[in-house]
């Protein structure tokens, strides 16, 4: 009960179970298998799908079998066609891919009306599961550990894309210390799109380069400290794309600095930047996907 069942798939397609046992294998798999994955053990629920799906079909079919005479006279059920169908069925609510196991019950038998009434059930199957459910279980594991995907779609991009691939490593630097005459000769307007300012040689935040021609020209400025946005926001090397992303849009930052753990500034990123990155990682993606060219 406790193995993914893959000799048993090739079994209980063929042999000839009484109900009780049918039954009984099935009760005892699906508590197996609940009892699994609720602990926590490693593996997925491909092959448990296929066995409970099997023995879902033949229960089934013994089900009508017990009905036929007084319901559905001259009815002869096979069981194998059931289990087949069963199988199919509980696999694609289970890990989705209609089409994957229609080919799937092709390639076992060989014969297209079975196939068919599979492709039938599949894609009711999946239908069903998404309209109660929303998505497959398997689709929801992956929400468990933190993905946010509807789809069996390819996202393992996004956590190769980092900060580190997408950064400059150029950073206008500014100590806060600067007297504000001295900035606004080193960066006049339009000559940065952002400044990064540094005390003692760590992160101390962001100045807008607008705020050095805006500020007024008699204010006293001990320091650039009063300029400083975004003192607690900035990006690590390791983030990933979708990370840095959420962090700009709760920032409402164009630029970001990057900086080690300990604060000093490697790098900077700008959200223009990482949004074009990103798109064109996902239009590549698509491209390979479709076979199309994206120009």
């Amino acid at each position: 009960m406790l193995s993914a069942g893959h000799g048993a798939v090739y079994h209980y397609l063929g042999a000839d179970t009484p109900l009780a046992i049918a039954v009984l294998l099935l009760v005892a798999k699906v508590t197996a298998s609940s009892v699994s994955i609720g602990a926590g053990f490693r593996g997925g629920l491909f092959f448990a799908s296929l066995l409970m799906g099997v023995l879902a079909g033949r229960v089934y079919a013994a089900g009508l079998e017990l009905l036929a005479p007084t319901v559905l006279p001259g009815l002869v059920p096979s069981h194998a066609f059931y289990a087949l169908i069963g199988m199919s069925a509980l696999a694609v609510a289970v890990v989705g891919g209609p089409m994957t196991m229609t080919l799937l019950a092709l390639e076992m038998t060989g014969d297209l009306e079975l196939t068919l009434a599979v492709l039938a059930a599949a894609g009711t199957a999946s239908l069903v599961t998404r309209r109660l459910f929303g998505f497959s279980f398997a689709t929801w594991r992956f929400h468990l550990r933190g993905e946010n995907i509807r789809g069996a779609h390819d996202i393992g991009w996004l956590r190769e894309l980092t900060v580190a691939m997408l950064m400059r490593h150029e950073v206008p630097l500014l100590d806060i210390q600067t007297p504000l005459a001295d900035a606004r000769r080193r960066y006049p307007p339009g000559a940065t799109a952002y400044l990064v300012a540094t005390e003692n040689g760590r992160y101390a935040g962001m100045i807008p380069p607008g705020a050095l021609a805006e500020t007024a020209e008699g204010e006293p400025l001990a320091s650039l400290r009063p300029l400083l946005r975004l003192t607690e926001t900035r990006l690590l090397p390791t983030a990933t794309i979708r990370e840095a992303l959420d962090l700009f849009e709760r920032s409402e930052a164009d630029a970001l600095a990057v900086t080690l753990p300990d604060g000093q500034v490697v790098g900077v990123l700008s959200e223009a930047h990482a949004v074009k990155r990103y798109s064109d990682e996902m239009g590549r993606r698509l491209s390979e996907v479709t076979g199309e060219r994206l120009d």
